[in-house]
Order: C-alpha cells, then sequence, then structure tokens
C-alpha cells in the first residue's frame, strides 16, 4: 500500500501532468465539450439571409466547415431599416455571449456593436465608411482593438464614380447626388471631386423610409440636372430597383456603386463587387473562432473594382457611349 507520502507525490505528477497537458493543448478544456461556436450577427436593412452577399458569407463559413446548426450557432436579428432598434439589438446579441460578431453596411451597425462591447471581437464589412477615419480602429494594418474585417474604399471611390459620369456625359455640367444620414463622407469626397472635375454639384438628401424616389427625381429635374451619382447606402439598395425605374423615367444617366443597380436597370455602376468581400469576411469569422485576435488582423482592402454598363439602358437614354468607357467595362449587362 502506498505511503502518505508517495500518495502526495503521485497526487502532485497527476496535477503536473494534466497542467502540461494544458499547455500542449491550448483552448482544450473549453472546447472539450464540444459547444458549438456561436456567431452573433446583426443585419442593419431588411435584406434577408437570401441576399446574395449574405448567402454569399453563410456559403463561406460552410466551405470554411461551419455550419448553423451543427457546430455553428448562429444568432441573426434584422433592424429592417429602422435605427432605433439597432442599439437594444446589438446589446441582445452581446447578451447571448457569442463568440464573435459581424455586421456588414453602414456605419450605425458598427457603432451599436462596439457601444455593447469592446471586448467580444466584431468583423464588419464597412460597406460606406472608412473604419480608421471613424476611429474603430488605430489602422487598417493593425487595428489594435476587438474590430478587423473589410473595408472596400467607397470613400475613395466616390471620386472615380463621379469621373464615369463625367466620363459618359462630357458636356454636362449639373449633376446631383442623391444622399442620405449615412452618406456624409462620400459626400464629402463627391464634393471635392466635383471641384476637380469642374462639375456644379446639386445634393439631394433622402429622408424619412421609405424613401420617395419619384419626389428625389423631380427635385434633380427641377435643378436641371444632366446626370445622377447616387451614394453608397443600405437603403437605396434595399429600393434599387423604384430608384433605377425612376431614373429611366426622368431620362436621368444614373451611377452607383454596385452591379446589383445595373442589373435592377441603373446606366452604370463602378466599384468593388459585394459578394466576395461578405466571403472575405467570413473568412475573418473563422480565423477568430479559431483563435485568431481581431486587434492584430489587418483589414483588407479589395483589389479588384468593377464597371459595369446597362446597354438597353444606355439605348432607352439615347446615349452615345463614349469608346473611353466601352473599353473599360468589365461587366456588361443586356
Amino acid at each position: 500500500m502506498p505511503s502518505r507520502q508517495s500518495k502526495q507525490s503521485i497526487t502532485r505528477r497527476a496535477a503536473i501532468g494534466a497542467f502540461g497537458l494544458g499547455l500542449l493543448l491550448p483552448g482544450l478544456a473549453a472546447r472539450s465539450q464540444q459547444r458549438p461556436a456561436r456567431l452573433g450577427w446583426l443585419v442593419g436593412g431588411t435584406n434577408g439571409r437570401t441576399a446574395s452577399f449574405n448567402a454569399a458569407f453563410e456559403r463561406r463559413l460552410k466551405e470554411s466547415g461551419f455550419v448553423d446548426g451543427k457546430n455553428l450557432t448562429i444568432d441573426i436579428v434584422f433592424a429592417e431599416g429602422k435605427a432605433e432598434r439597432l442599439a437594444p439589438l446589438a446589446r441582445e446579441l452581446v447578451a447571448r455571449k457569442p463568440d464573435v460578431l459581424f455586421t456588414g453596411g453602414t456605419e450605425p451597425y458598427l457603432r451599436a456593436l462596439s457601444e455593447a462591447t469592446d471586448s467580444i471581437p466584431i468583423v464588419v464589412c464597412a460597406t460606406d465608411f472608412d473604419p480608421q477615419a471613424k476611429g474603430y480602429v488605430v489602422s487598417l494594418a493593425r487595428p489594435g482593438k476587438n474590430i478587423t474585417g473589410v473595408y472596400p474604399q467607397q470613400i475613395e471611390t466616390t471620386g472615380k464614380r463621379l469621373e464615369l459620369l463625367r466620363d459618359l456625359l462630357p458636356a454636362a455640367r449639373r449633376i446631383s447626388v442623391f444622399a442620405d444620414n449615412g452618406t456624409e463622407d462620400q459626400l464629402a469626397a463627391a464634393q471635392q471631386a466635383a471641384q476637380v472635375l469642374k462639375l456644379d454639384l446639386h445634393v439631394v438628401k433622402l429622408r424619412g423610409l421609405p424613401y420617395d424616389y419619384m419626389a428625389a427625381m423631380n427635385l434633380a429635374r427641377a435643378a436641371r440636372s444632366e446626370g445622377l451619382l447616387v451614394l453608397m447606402s443600405p437603403y437605396f439598395f434595399v429600393g434599387r430597383e423604384n430608384l433605377a425605374a425612376e431614373a429611366r423615367k426622368q431620362k436621368l444617366p444614373a451611377v452607383f456603386g454596385l452591379r446589383q443597380f445595373v442589373e435592377a436597370g441603373g446606366l452604370a455602376s463602378y466599384g468593388a463587387p459585394i459578394d466576395p468581400l461578405f466571403e472575405r469576411a467570413a473568412d475573418f469569422v473563422v480565423k477568430i473562432i479559431k483563435g485568431a485576435s481581431p486587434s492584430t488582423l489587418p483589414m483588407e482592402q479589395p483589389t479588384r473594382f468593377d464597371l459595369a454598363l446597362n446597354f438597353k439602358t444606355a439605348k432607352e437614354l439615347g446615349l452615345k457611349l463614349p469608346q473611353s468607357v466601352l473599353v473599360r467595362v468589365t461587366n456588361p449587362v443586356e
């Protein structure tokens, strides 16, 4: 029979062995119960999971081995375009103790999550704002906080869209721009670009959801605008078919930020395709679930920018398309 001293020695060796195993397999205790990873997903608009970019996000999670209902629990909430719902929904998600949070879209979505927690990792697809300029990250290369993700450079490409509109309408001098409360940074970039391009910019600020695009187009026409620049906003995206239809009805050539507007009947768009951006955001979620720290995961920026052009709309508007634009088209829509 072992002595009391030997029993204590055995106990110490067992404890040391268990401690050593913990060092060799970090996180073993946390994963020993095989708890599914938990993702909190805040959708600010009315786009459901079937929207192409949301579907791309979830598809990439599956491709990476994380399937909702199996080894992943997705808590998804929808603000349905109501700003007052963002903060309580963000707090609700945080209360469910997710491993990581995700949102894609305008700044108020990220603001709601960042105000609800400064410790739970947050992945963002910042589709219409600069997260560094807004102070959410220290730098794109080294975020330094609990936030990382994808930044599509919408501020920088706003000027490119206005330049595209000028190339499509070389004789135009007055351009209307549709803006809302979430597009201030883009509007400032458009105004700066207009000075360089020597264009008179007429701002139409839309308020009160759902937006009245007929009234907005009437304001643009009353200002004798010859073209229209539509800034990036999730609320414009939701109403893209009505927006594009009204622009055609008013014979107002319009440039947008996403190909989906052109597929809905808009004239042209320039920008990074949104589905791949949401796929990359899913990659960030996977990395964080596997143990990466958002503070050291550099935010990614797109390297691919598409120019989509709807030839049917151009013909309907009676436009003669310049060769300088035609050679740059990457996504023709017939």
